[in-house]
């Protein structure tokens, strides 16, 4: 009897300790994915609001339970991941991470700056769903439903939009624009793959986990890179990046641990681009990687028109319609400029003042004649004067003045000298041009004709003896 409970003691025993029985693989969270999106509202200025995610329908501020299309997100295919048999996959649109889980989710802020830069612009009643799931293939498809409202990150800000990398100049037909975003959390759990292991010694891979579908021309645009190393030794090895196949930015010495983040900002070009990065491109950093499929991830950016300016500017010739022959007279030119003055990060220095160029002429053409004669009631031979008469050409220097930001109006005063045709009407065309030399405004151009009316006196004789 004591040797039968012995026996059933040691057998407890050797099951508790390390090695005497194989237990069966746990469930595990081991992959989370942060996705940061957005929604914005327009209104044109004739009071009709844009159609934002062209589904048929305006999207105008104040709308309710506004449902946004469907996402797929796609579990992605790395050694590490391919490692485990998915069990589930869950969505969620209000949570919080600490530093190092926002870390490893792929972002590259923390909590604090992802708060501040995001979450203080969520919509009212901003929720998530799962509608759709394929746990074989690592996709989950998700639905967003938000308010538009309220107004929070005002688009026509100027600081707001130096923030966003968006220009001063776009949007110019926008009377306002107001903008949410949507981040949801993606959580992927599942159990170790027992029959093959994953192989985790001298393998590095990367990973783009944030980049912008689409980019305004000329504008800003940051793509960012989570870059794996699962050999649990420090590696020192080269990462690249590309755009459209050419070298943009390049490390020589790429310290790597465990993971790292790396992010490329670029500047949009006027056509679609495809941006690649990769670790490891001559495959001898370390030379001996469990595969080479994962070393490189790439994805691609849409090109978006430049919008129409949004500095005005239009130029004006003031002048009478006729004028006297033989008299002097005035006319003014008013240049009217509205440049938004551009948003200066705090400490940094005031930008230029508006300098604008202006520049008035009349064509050659204009003539005068002021001595004729008088024999048997017709106008007689022209004393002392070319037969086309004396050449009127007045010319005027440039004129260069410093404009306010905002609207502004600048007014200059020109002299024409005497003019005319004794015996019929002369046209005379008045031109100016003016332009912004150090900001971009719609070229401005003005032309003015005035009519030099003819001197036919009652009685030319007594013109002559005065």
């Amino acid at each position: 009897m004591h040797l039968t409970k012995l026996i059933l003691f040691l057998a407890a025993l050797l099951l508790l300790l390390p090695g005497t029985a194989l237990a069966e693989p746990q469930e595990q969270l081991f992959l989370r994915q942060v996705s940061v999106g957005s929604f914005d509202v327009w209104q044109h200025s004739d009071g009709t609001w844009q159609d934002t995610d062209h589904d048929g329908a305006v999207d105008p501020y104040g709308q309710t339970n506004k449902t946004l299309k469907p996402e797929v997100f796609t579990l992605p295919q790395t050694q590490y991941t391919s490692g485990f048999t998915v069990t589930r996959v869950k969505v969620e649109y209000d949570f919080t991470l600490t530093n190092e889980e926002l870390k490893n989710a792929g972002r590259s802020e923390i909590w604090d700056e992802f708060i501040r830069d995001y979450l203080r612009y969520l919509p009212n009643n901003y929720s998530t769903a799962k509608t759709g799931e394929d746990l074989a293939q690592g996709t989950v498809t998700i639905k967003k439903t938000l308010d538009l409202m309220p107004k929070l990150l005002n688009l026509k800000d100027p600081a707001v939009r130096a923030e966003l990398g968006m220009s001063d100049r776009d949007f110019s037909d926008m009377a306002q624009g107001w903008r949410w975003y949507t981040p949801v959390l993606i959580e992927w759990y599942g159990v170790p793959k027992a029959e093959v292991p994953p192989d985790l010694s001298n393998n590095l891979s990367v990973q783009i986990t944030d980049y912008p579908d689409k980019v305004t021309e000329s504008e800003q645009g940051q793509v960012v890179a989570k870059v794996t190393n699962t050999s649990g030794k420090y590696v020192m090895t080269d990462l690249v990046w590309r755009i459209n196949g050419q070298t943009v930015k390049s490390f020589d010495n790429f310290d790597l641990m465990s993971n790292a983040i790396s992010a490329l900002d670029f500047t949009m070009p006027g056509d679609d681009i495809t941006i690649e990065v990769e670790v490891n491109p001559n495959h001898n950093r370390p030379p001996d990687e469990v595969s080479w499929d994962d070393n490189k991830a790439v994805c691609k950016v849409k090109y978006e028109p430049k919008k129409a300016l949004e500095n005005t500017a239009n130029i004006t010739i003031v002048a009478p319609d006729h004028v006297k022959f033989g008299n002097g007279w005035q006319f003014t030119v008013q240049v009217t400029t509205d440049i938004p003055k551009p948003y200066v990060r705090p400490g940094r220095p005031d930008p230029p003042q508006p300098k604008v160029k202006l520049s008035v002429n009349s064509p050659s053409g204009s003539k005068f004649i002021n001595q004729y004669t008088w024999e048997n009631g017709n106008w007689g031979a022209i004393i002392n004067v070319p037969p086309n008469g004396f050449p009127v050409e007045p010319t005027w220097p440039d004129i260069t003045y410093t404009a306010e930001f905002g609207e502004y109006t600048h007014i200059e005063t020109f002299t024409f000298p005497p003019s005319g045709m004794a015996d019929r009407n002369m046209n005379i065309v008045l031109y100016a041009d003016a332009d912004c030399t150090n900001y971009e405004v719609p070229y401005m151009h003005a032309s003015k004709n005035v009519v030099v009316d003819a001197l036919i006196p009652l009685d030319p004789r007594s013109v002559l003896t005065q």
